[in-house]
């Protein structure tokens, strides 16, 4: 009889996954906040005493194994977000040969711009990855906020895969949104 009525829903998505290869203190961090933030974390380092349950309690997945051998046991979607910040260039390297050509969410490697050109223009000569390829990645990785603490730093990493929701979690955000406004 002429009244109105609302329609309430909310998305149904599947949870935020965040790869984190490396087990140092960055890395640490980084998944103590993208857990706070709501991403079920994996966390992958070489070193046994840097890939556990007791180093990372809030991770849904630990593995302790040489990066080349983890690879194949990750399940890798469009919405998966990989944060890439273990020991060393070489480290960093040897894991974004591998992600760069998997679907993602979001893709990103600590580092300077420097570190950045010398390793993209390596796999670019390599022709280990496109330009196009290569530059859907972010390094350095996170927000620029000022940090320099490890703290401050897993804070702009989280801030950043927290603004860059996955294609599923913008259209389930903008299918709620035109409900609202309907």
């Amino acid at each position: 009889r002429g009244g109105c009525f609302y329609i309430v829903g909310e998305p149904v998505v599947p949870p935020l996954r965040g790869f984190v290869f490396g087990g140092g203190h960055v890395s640490k961090c980084s998944s103590t906040v993208l857990t706070l933030a709501g991403f079920s974390t994996v966390s992958v380092d070489a070193r046994e005493a840097f890939a556990n349950k007791d180093r990372f309690p809030e991770a849904e997945e630990t593995y302790a194994e040489e990066y080349e051998q983890v690879f194949p046991k990750l399940t890798v979607t469009s919405s998966s977000y990989v944060v890439i910040v273990t020991r060393g260039h070489q480290h960093d390297a040897l894991v974004l040969r591998e992600w760069v050509h998997q679907p993602f969410a979001f893709l990103g490697m600590i580092g300077s711009r420097r570190k950045q050109r010398i390793i993209f223009a390596q796999f670019t000569q390599d022709n280990l990855a496109t330009e196009e390829q290569l530059c859907r990645v972010e390094c350095p990785v996170g927000l620029d906020i000022g940090g320099v603490s490890v703290p401050e730093i897993a804070v702009s990493i989280a801030a950043r895969l927290v603004q860059r929701p996955p294609e599923i979690l913008r259209d389930a955000r903008r299918g709620a949104q035109q409900v609202r406004r309907g």
